[in-house]
């Protein structure tokens, strides 16, 4: 038997956490929590296998919650599944690091909630398919940070040979709608007079 605990601080989504969860064979809601506060009360309390534990709630983050029952050796056995409705690397890095075994969007279809929970239960680590693909998508696209940037120099022919700047604009190139108003500037020559 699984036995779960789920902290959200909206009611709709603990009704719905427990009416999913109680329906299924194995798994065993052994209270609910409001908020990160309550829910630590509660996992102190119940020590239950898998804390459901949504991200952003009053009093205290579910962050800071699954920070607080990492580093409670009294807690070692309960496993933490992050629940939210962002999918932000922040989110998800900060989840992991506080000791999060699992971290999953509200968006998840039943199935594999509960097929989720199963493998947390079961000493595994699991990121929820779309995290997934963010963290992959974010992680090839390199680091956040400005790629360096190529020596400057002040003369056109140099910057002209650069590949990854334009080429400047020198005195003696002018745009084409410049260049034919400047050419509609001209004095007739002797020739034209």
């Amino acid at each position: 038997m699984i036995r779960v605990a789920v902290v959200d601080d909206q009611a709709l989504m603990r009704a719905g956490f427990r009416a999913l969860l109680d329906a299924e064979e194995g798994i065993e809601v052994v209270g609910e929590a409001a908020d990160g506060e309550q829910g630590l009360a509660l996992i102190r309390a119940q020590l239950p296998d898998i804390a459901l534990i949504d991200v952003q709630m009053p009093v205290m983050t579910g962050i800071e919650a699954t920070r607080r029952i990492a580093a409670d050796p009294d807690l070692a056995s309960v496993r933490v599944v992050i629940l939210t409705n962002y999918g932000l690397d922040e989110y998800v890095f900060e989840a992991l690091r506080a000791g999060a075994g699992g971290f999953l969007l509200k968006d998840t279809d039943p199935a594999d909630l509960l097929q989720a929970i199963g493998i947390v239960a079961g000493s595994e680590a699991l990121l929820s398919p779309a995290v997934t693909r963010t963290l992959i998508g974010s992680s090839s696209r390199g680091p956040r940070t400005a790629p360096p940037r190529p020596a400057w120099s002040t003369s056109p022919a140099a910057n002209a040979r650069s590949p990854r700047w334009p080429r400047a604009a020198s005195p003696t190139r002018r745009s084409p709608r410049t260049w034919s108003s400047a050419r509609s500037r001209r004095r007739p020559t002797s020739a034209a007079r």
